[in-house]
């Protein structure tokens, strides 16, 4: 007897999730590549023999795929749009954390970087004219010790005397060794530069948190889970949100 066969094309199905947090997205999609046309079927007589069927299926699956969203902000969330079962869309927001308290951190982060920048001011501005009068401290010094030598070559003073201004001439030039100089112009220490660049970096990190203040879905999908709630800290993580969201491809 001739083989009757049957072709069916199953749905594919993609299935997309993700938390914030402990908040999950899953997101699905159906495609049906065989829409609603007749199934052929092919009959012929009916003979006592034995009958095979032969059933052909194609059904690519793609496997269960969840994304994790994870906020490392220690700020509290002041507000989650959404709720388990909801349908979002890619960049849709989620959840929104205390914008008034980021803002305050940035304003104390830029007051510090502008205080160390002033500190940073002050010092060379104090040690430019520190400089400047060590240097005239050194020119009396060395026409001193000048003197004092010629004195000395015709017996005009001791021994005594000139060492003294060979003394007075030696602390002079160590004094001037002290300051960092390019140009003529005293530079900062290397402290003073460094925290000009900590509270320059802390800025930008602050900055960059107020960005990520509202926490929004990489994919289009269904929250199927959340696991934290308004007046909590973002950071907060419970052991189901900590164990959620692992990404799985098949």
């Amino acid at each position: 007897m001739k083989q009757r066969q049957i072709k069916l094309l199953t749905k594919k199905k993609v299935i997309a999730g993700a938390v914030l947090a402990a908040l999950a997205i899953g997101g699905f999609w159906f495609v049906n590549r065989g829409g609603d046309a007749a199934v052929p079927v092919t009959v012929t007589a009916v003979e006592q023999t034995d009958l095979r069927d032969s059933i052909t299926l194609k059904a690519p699956l793609s496997g269960t795929e969840t994304v994790e969203i994870v906020s490392n902000l220690h700020y509290e969330v002041t507000a989650i749009p959404v709720k388990e079962g909801d349908r979002v869309q890619r960049g849709q927001v989620l959840a929104m954390l205390d914008a008034d308290a980021m803002a305050d951190e940035i304003g104390a982060a830029q007051d510090a970087l502008a205080l160390a920048q002033a500190q940073y001011e002050d010092g060379v501005r104090s040690r430019q004219q520190d400089y400047e009068k060590a240097l005239q401290t050194l020119a009396a010094a060395r026409k001193d010790a000048d003197r004092m030598e010629a004195l000395f070559a015709i017996g005009g003073i001791s021994v005594e005397d000139r060492e003294q201004a060979q003394a007075r001439l030696l602390e002079a030039q160590a004094e001037i060794s002290k300051y960092s100089v390019q140009n003529g112009k005293v530079q900062g220490t290397a402290s003073e530069l460094k925290n000009i660049e900590t509270a320059r970096n802390a800025l930008q990190r602050k900055q960059e948190s107020l960005s990520d203040g509202k926490i929004t879905s990489p994919i289009d999908g269904t929250v199927t889970r959340v696991n934290i709630n308004v007046g909590r800290f973002a950071d907060e993580k419970s052991a189901a949100a900590a164990n959620a969201g692992q990404c799985q491809r098949v």
